[in-house]
């Protein structure tokens, strides 16, 4: 249901921005430049919230299936799929090294990392 509402929203976007573009075009005013230009800004807005949904989703599901509690009854699984997870990202680096997929291959481990620990920081910082 989301989804349609962020598809209708990328379709009322590029619609604002044909409108806008038409009318500089039969009016020659710079100001219908300038507002279908900035209409961009509305077009990339409506696409970030329709990739986010997935991202949304996920982290529903995963709040649903309550893994923290997993974890907890089966200690040995976390660094067992922290293990898998290094053999998968060496794999794929291994795997794309000659390509620009490879260096994002391992660039987005040690970023996402990065980001985990400056949350971290934030969350415990007293204000």
């Amino acid at each position: 249901m989301l989804q349609r509402y962020a598809w209708m929203s990328v379709a009322a976007a590029l619609a604002t921005i044909g409108l806008k573009t038409w009318a500089w075009q039969v009016t020659g005013s710079v100001g219908m430049l300038s507002d279908a230009l900035e209409s961009l800004i509305n077009l990339a807005a409506a696409l970030l919230a329709l990739s986010m949904l997935p991202v949304v989703g996920g982290a529903w599901l995963g709040m649903q299936l309550n893994f923290v509690a997993l974890f907890r009854a089966a200690p040995i699984m976390t660094p067992l799929l922290m293990f898998g997870a290094m053999l998968a990202s060496l794999f794929v680096v291994t795997r794309l090294r000659d390509s620009a997929w490879g260096v994002a291959a391992l660039i987005a481990p040690v970023l996402a990392l990065a980001a985990y620990f400056i949350n971290y920081y934030i969350s415990r910082r007293r204000i």
